[in-house]
C-alpha cells in the first residue's frame, strides 16, 4: 500500500526586455510499506517485524517533501547589424538565454542497527531505540556527518530481545 499527496504552484512573470521568469513549487509526501515501490533498487532493506508490518510504514525513500525550481529565461535581441540580411538573422534571431535553479529538501534516511540485534537470524531492516532528549542532529562544520551515533541505542533491543521502535525513514539527509 502506497500513498502520494501533493500541492504543485506555478508563477510566471514577463519583465521587461526580453527577461521571462518561472517559478515552480511542490509540496509532497508519500507514504508505503518498507520500501514497497523498490525505491532503493537492490539495497533494500527488509520488514522489520513480519508480526507487525505496519511497524515497516512510513516515508517513501525518494520522497521529497519540499521542491523549488526557479527557471530565469532572457530572449536575446537580434544584433543590428544582423537586420538587414536574411542569412545573419536566421543565424542570430530567437536566441534565449535560461538557467534553472533547483532546490529540494532532503531525502529520507532508514536508520537500522547494521546486525541481528535480537537473535531471529534476519540482521536486515532492524532498527534501534531512539534516545530520549538527545538530537539525532549533529551541529558540526562537516558537511559529510548529518546525524550522532548517541541519538540511537541497540542496548535495550538486543537485551530485551526485541526490535527498536525508531521508525522507518523517520530522519532525512541535508538538502
Amino acid at each position: 500500500r502506497s500513498n502520494y499527496h501533493a500541492l504543485q504552484l506555478t508563477a510566471n512573470q514577463r519583465l521587461s526586455h526580453g527577461l521571462i521568469l518561472d517559478a515552480f513549487y511542490t509540496y509532497s509526501h508519500g507514504l508505503t510499506y518498507d520500501n514497497a515501490d523498490g525505491s532503493y533498487g537492490n539495497l533494500s532493506s527488509n520488514v522489520q517485524d513480519f508480526n507487525n508490518i505496519r511497524g515497516s510504514y512510513g516515508t517513501k525513500a525518494d520522497d521529497t517533501t519540499h521542491r523549488f525550481v526557479m527557471v530565469p529565461s532572457y530572449q536575446i535581441p537580434t544584433p543590428g547589424f544582423a537586420q538587414n540580411s536574411r542569412w545573419a538573422r536566421g543565424l542570430m534571431e530567437g536566441w534565449t538565454l535560461e538557467g534553472t535553479l533547483n532546490w529540494r529538501s532532503g531525502y529520507p534516511l532508514n536508520v537500522i542497527d547494521g546486525f541481528d540485534a535480537i537473535g531471529n537470524g534476519r540482521p536486515a531492516g532492524q532498527r534501534p531505540d531512539p534516545v530520549p532528549g538527545v538530537n539525532p542532529r549533529v551541529n558540526t562544520s562537516n558537511r559529510l556527518q548529518w546525524f550522532t551515533p548517541t541519538a540511537f541505542s541497540t542496548a535495550a533491543p538486543v537485551a530485551e530481545h526485541r526490535f527498536g521502535i525508531l521508525g522507518w525513514d523517520t530522519l532525512r539527509g541535508p538538502s
